[in-house]
């Protein structure tokens, strides 16, 4: 995988020629969007009509409420990390965010068949269940019938450990695309 990095949180990624090309926002970001090396042997496929994402088997669904999209969340026992998307027309598309993040890095690649944005940081905030640590994507326009559509999957943990795990569950994901769509 071939990485640049920049000085600047306004650069943004690109993926041109099918080389990655990164940015990175802050100093001391311990872990980047390479794919981690974590197994996935036992996970569980979990299909939502658009797309399916794999996750530890352990993670359990939670309700949440949805405005204008279709939305889903997964705990992990314990509540350590947290799993949610956002599947519709007004889904984050993760831009450049020095308020958000304490620091973060982010790429673009390939993943499900269709280009996404990863970022992987920091939170200045922790989230609801108290995670601090974030690994976010967003696939931009994934329907050819509804171009406006769009998903973005976000992870959150305590523990900076499990920030390999949320990674290989937001690269699990595979875009469906209907033959008619």
């Amino acid at each position: 995988m071939k990485r640049t990095t920049a000085l600047s949180l306004l650069i943004p990624c690109v993926l041109a020629a099918g080389a990655l090309a990164c940015a990175s926002g802050g100093a001391g970001v311990a872990i980047t969007c390479t794919p981690p090396s974590v197994s996935t042997d036992g996970w569980r496929v979990v299909d939502h009509g658009d797309f399916s994402i794999r996750m530890p088997a352990d993670f359990v669904a939670i309700d949440v409420q949805r405005i204008d999209s279709r939305v889903g969340a997964y705990r992990a026992p314990g509540d350590a990390a947290e799993v949610t998307f956002d599947l519709g027309w007004y889904s984050n598309e993760l831009p450049p965010d020095q308020g958000t993040y304490a620091q973060y890095d982010a790429c673009t690649d390939v993943v499900g068949g269709h280009p996404v944005r990863i970022v992987v940081g920091g939170l200045r905030e922790p989230s609801e269940i108290g995670g601090r640590h974030v690994v976010a994507a967003a696939w931009r326009d994934i329907r050819s019938s509804d171009p406006a559509v769009h998903l973005t999957v976000w992870t959150t943990a305590r523990d900076a450990a499990y920030v390999p795990t949320l990674l290989a569950i937001v690269r699990s994901v595979e875009l469906k695309r209907a033959t008619g769509d």
